[in-house]
């Protein structure tokens, strides 16, 4: 079996979330990100990481915070 690094990443779709999103992509890890509501944004970061990187990530929209 093959041991791969995977993250996941709340409001991974712009600002900081999408630098932190990138920063593991660079570093080899495959990306879950997951984001509100920004869906423009959202695509936008997982295109830009997978051309520069080509590492695969992964999109979940919803509201992970507090209810």
């Amino acid at each position: 079996m093959e041991n791969r690094k995977h993250c996941l990443i709340t409001g991974g779709s712009r600002g900081i979330g999408a630098a932190t999103a990138y920063r593991f992509a660079q570093a080899g890890y495959k990306g879950t990100f997951f984001y509100r509501s920004d869906d423009e944004s959202a695509q936008y970061t997982k295109q830009r990481i997978q051309k520069i990187t080509g590492s695969r990530q992964i999109l979940r929209r919803g509201n992970h915070g507090f209810p």
